[in-house]
């Protein structure tokens, strides 16, 4: 799930501090992601002008059910709002329809595991590896939400020290 707030360091504090969730990654100390079992991340938390559910996530079991799953929700006449994709940070491929509540379901798989031992937690300067390409009125919306963060195009990552 990604929650969308004006109160990042309210969020993040409560989670890591009082839930104990491990920080996986972060992007530009605007978007982060929190793990709370072997998943890459179980929620994420990004800085936003208002207060919102951005999507969540469901974890499809194969590639195939993702392209079924997308070929279903395409030919139901749904609001496909990203494209097929795969992310930079869990590599789990995966794509986005508007959902009856008017928040995004992301539906995806592949992400990696993490092991809590050896993981190092970076940085990630861009999103997606490939595809996710949006709809004009998400874009619109993700960009406003946004604001000062960087595109969602390939990856790049930078170990930060623990």
């Amino acid at each position: 799930m990604t929650l969308a707030t004006t109160k990042l360091d309210d969020y993040v504090a409560l989670y890591q501090d009082v839930l104990r969730f491990r920080l996986s990654d972060f992007r530009s100390g605007r978007l982060y992601f929190l793990g709370c079992n072997v998943r890459h991340h179980s929620l994420a938390l990004a800085a936003s002008g208002s207060a919102s559910t951005h999507h969540f996530f469901l974890d499809l079991a194969s590639l195939d059910d993702v392209g079924r799953s997308y070929d279903i929700a395409r030919n139901a006449g749904c609001e496909i709002e990203a494209e097929l994709g795969r992310h930079g940070n869990d590599r789990a491929v995966s794509f986005y329809v508007k959902n009856p509540s008017g928040y995004s379901t992301e539906c995806g798989w592949g992400a990696i595991e993490v092991d809590d031992a050896t993981w190092v937690t970076h940085e990630f300067t861009r999103g997606d590896l490939w595809g996710h390409q949006r709809n004009r009125e998400e874009a619109a919306r993700v960009a406003q939400n946004s604001a000062g963060a960087v595109p969602r195009a390939s990856v790049e990552v930078a170990a930060v020290p623990q």
